[in-house]
């Protein structure tokens, strides 16, 4: 049988690429004689690494002049004649290089005349529909099946192993402990709950038996530091986004930031409690978690801010107080007193 070659481009976040795994899995299945190809951004490529049916090649956007760049990338796909292109992203530079694809069957997620299929209406900064929802009506609009809502990551048996090892090392439990994520984007400190609030949540978390293990990189760092002294455990830099799924799958359950780890968290299957500040919630919350969703209602949210004048006060996330969140979970998941 004659196969024909087919392109996945999300070259986003890793967050946003993670939400898309359901869709590339659809994809994957519709076209299976095919051999398929995922465009992405180089922090995503550790994730599909080891998937059986995704041949993997990045984009950096920051290149203008490597292999990786959007010119040789742009050559790579007109050589490469693919049969369909389906761009899960819809930015600038994924129109572009699908206009120019020389491809006569284009996917894309909101109508333009870069593509050949796409829903019918426009998706704009503040639709309230949840990006996985929009994707499915990408795939239905190619005549695809919809994404299923479970995710899964490919592993490396080192990635069980070291995250064995390091659960083991620190007399961590499977569903005996919480990962929490109290960090973002350098760049915007608006996403994030207060430090203090974390240190109470965690502190009655714990007193339910659950330890309470602070995640994140580089970024969170001194943070992590800070609220591994007073509650918990500091893994800082200790698991790859792999990794981390892995562990998140141990887990009993997470909360997160607006964050890369939040959707690595959905993606391991556990109950995220995620908060939700400047951006549109509706939009972007992790599969299947919309009723963990953390914020207070106010008129100046969705901001779409970095940082929160001083005027407004924060009153999105600073509205949330700690025992609101801590009564969710624990109503939710039963948590009990140790004996």
């Amino acid at each position: 049988m004659e196969t024909a070659k087919i392109l996945i481009i999300k070259v986003s976040a890793i967050g946003d690429t993670v939400i898309a795994i359901p869709h590339m899995e659809s994809i994957c299945s519709y076209h299976r004689p095919d051999t398929i190809w995922l465009l992405t951004g180089p922090p995503s490529r550790s994730i599909f690494v080891n998937h059986p049916r995704l041949n993997i090649a990045v984009l950096d956007r920051d290149q203008w002049f490597s292999r990786d760049s959007f010119w040789s990338r742009l050559f790579w796909i007109r050589k490469q004649k693919f049969a369909r292109v389906y761009d899960l992203q819809g930015n600038r530079i994924s129109r572009l290089l699908t206009r120019f694809s020389g491809c006569s069957y284009r996917v894309g997620t909101s109508p333009d005349p870069v593509y050949t299929h796409t829903p019918a209406q426009k998706w704009i900064r503040t639709t309230r529909q949840n990006v996985f929802d929009r994707l499915n009506e990408v795939l239905l609009s190619a005549g695809l099946p919809a994404a299923e809502k479970k995710s899964h990551i490919y592993l490396e048996d080192k990635d069980i192993a070291n995250v064995s090892h390091w659960t083991r090392q620190h007399g961590l439990a499977e569903k005996k402990y919480a990962v929490i994520h109290a960090g973002s984007s350098s760049d915007r400190p608006a996403k994030r709950w207060p430090v203090d609030n974390y240190l109470k949540l965690a502190e009655m978390i714990e007193s339910r038996g659950i330890r309470c293990i602070w995640v994140g990189a580089e970024p969170e760092k001194e943070m992590n530091a800070l609220l591994s002294k007073k509650v918990g455990i500091d893994s800082t830099g200790e698991f790859s986004l792999r990794q981390l799924y892995e562990f998140a799958r141990k887990a009993l359950f997470g909360v997160s930031s607006d964050s890369c780890p939040m959707h690595i968290f959905a993606a391991a299957g556990i109950p995220v409690y995620c908060f939700f500040g400047p951006e549109n919630w509706r939009w972007s919350y992790p599969l299947g978690q919309r009723d963990r969703v953390l914020t207070t209602e106010v008129e100046c949210s969705p901001c779409f801010r970095g940082i929160c004048p001083d005027d407004k006060g924060h009153l999105c996330l600073d509205g949330v107080t700690s025992e609101s969140v801590f009564n969710k979970i624990e109503q939710e998941l039963h948590l009990q007193k140790p004996v």
